[in-house]
């Protein structure tokens, strides 16, 4: 029987490929469980143009990536935090500190995307890792003054 498949199964192919299995396999597991549906021709169609737009999606969001990456390679960010006389800092830069200083360039990154590789807690130069999806990170320089 021919299905096509509604989410990526795997071993089993990706998300509205058409695939043949068996059709016990098809009527008793991946119909029921919302896995797949049969593939008549109308269906097939509709496969076929839900395809070619999670391409144009994954394009999109890959240009809007590099754009993203280019321009943070460009971006120190600069903080002006309250400290001690010793440079240490009455609290800590924090993600949502990050987030708002990059909106105000016209980045918009979520503070999931945002990570320490350690507590920046003193006055001087660090760096923010930004998670740009996919396993890539770009390491984001940070100076930190006092106010």
């Amino acid at each position: 029987m021919e299905v096509i498949l509604i989410q990526k199964i795997q071993g089993v192919g990706d998300r509205f490929e058409i695939i043949r299995v068996a059709d016990g396999y098809a009527r008793n597991f991946l119909i029921p469980n919302g896995l797949a549906k049969p593939a008549t021709p109308q269906e097939v169609k509709l496969a076929a143009l839900m395809r070619l737009e999670e391409q144009r999606k994954q394009d999109r969001m890959k240009r809007e990536k590099e754009e993203i990456k280019e321009k943070l390679k460009t971006v120190t960010l600069e903080f002006h935090l309250k400290a001690d006389d010793s440079g240490r800092l009455y609290g800590s830069l924090t993600k949502s500190s990050v987030v708002t200083a990059l909106q105000a360039l016209g980045l918009y990154i979520s503070p999931n995307q945002i990570k320490f590789e350690k507590t920046i807690k003193e006055v001087g130069e660090g760096e923010v890792l930004i998670e740009l999806g996919s396993g890539e990170r770009l390491a984001l320089p940070v100076k930190i003054m006092t106010q």
